[in-house]
């Protein structure tokens, strides 16, 4: 009979848990990215942040936070929308948006191409009408992108980190849960094979006194009656080493469980 292990306990519900629930669903992070560009968006519209007519701000901003949704799939293509509704309707939040989740990629060549994506895309509302932008703003620009990347990419391999140690964990926990039921067979496979043996000796002689009882019925009284206190106590010593076979070990599942290191005495 197979008896269920009860689930190990989880500890308290921490924010840190929350997070991690949390980053394994995209898509719950990918519609708050789009609201909060929206949201963004109504207010560079009622401000507004940009000269241009409020229908096309609108336009621009609902576009590049539409794109944010698909950020994790395509991060250049992203960026690139997201500057340009950040020049049109002054709405920077899907570029940085777009700047942090693309600095999770690993390509060289791809972090470049999202770092000018960046710079350019932060320079240009101030680039018409200014013949070009100054040497401070390249500098903030460039400046703002490394550092909202830098900050991306932590947050990736951090994440990457985690995700590898949780595996880690878990393929640990199953190793000694798997190693348990190995013990555990093992254990009742010995007991099972010291009680054969020991029923099986002792029954035999049991047999084999009361078989002698049977062929010297007429043997007296106190023939049968010797007869009959050996087989109870052959019985008895067959009871007595079972209970000694068993508590032997139950003493030894006993100490196995108590030498087993706790949750708590882990951390």
């Amino acid at each position: 009979m197979r008896t269920a292990i009860a689930p190990a306990y989880a500890g308290p519900v921490t924010l840190n848990a929350v997070l991690r629930r949390t980053a394994a669903e995209p898509r719950l992070i990918n519609g708050a990215a789009v609201a909060l560009g929206l949201a963004l968006t109504v207010l560079a519209v009622k401000t507004p942040w940009s000269p241009l007519p409020r229908p096309v701000v609108a336009a621009a901003g609902v576009a590049a936070s539409s794109a944010v949704w698909f950020r994790g799939r395509w991060p250049v293509p992203v960026a690139l929308v997201a500057a340009a509704g950040y020049a049109a309707s002054g709405n920077p939040g899907p570029l940085l948006v777009g700047l942090f989740s693309g600095a999770a990629s690993t390509s060289a060549r791809r972090l470049a191409m999202l770092a000018g994506v960046g710079v350019a895309g932060l320079l240009a509302p101030d680039w018409p009408g200014h013949g070009g932008p100054a040497a401070s703003q390249i500098a903030f620009a460039a400046t703002g992108t490394l550092g909202v990347m830098a900050s991306g990419g932590y947050v990736a391999r951090r994440r990457e980190l985690t995700d590898a140690l949780r595996e880690r964990a878990e393929l640990a926990e199953a190793a000694r849960r798997l190693q348990d039921d190995r013990a555990r067979v093992a254990e009742r496979t010995r007991i099972a094979r010291e009680m054969h043996n020991v029923l099986g000796h002792k029954v035999a002689l049991i047999c084999l006194h009361a078989g002698g009882l049977e062929v010297n019925a007429g043997a007296g009284a106190a023939r049968v009656e010797q007869g009959a206190a050996l087989i109870r106590a052959t019985a008895q010593e067959t009871l007595a080493e079972m209970r000694a076979i068993l508590g032997c070990s139950a003493t030894g599942t006993t100490a196995r469980r108590s030498s087993r290191p706790t949750r708590s005495s882990r951390t």
